[in-house]
């Protein structure tokens, strides 16, 4: 996410169940959720 400041406790695994694990610490929690879901199909995610 260009021109965000440095979010921390977010990963993304994509494979072949894409996993998102996020402890909700960052400040952009929300945003980055939302950047991730234009990548990988929010139904896909476990």
């Amino acid at each position: 996410m260009s021109g965000r400041n440095y979010d921390s406790n977010v990963y993304v695994m994509i494979g072949k169940i894409p996993t998102v694990v996020d402890t909700r610490t960052g400040f952009y929690s929300k945003e980055i959720i939302e950047t991730i879901k234009k990548f990988i199909d929010p139904t896909e995610i476990k």
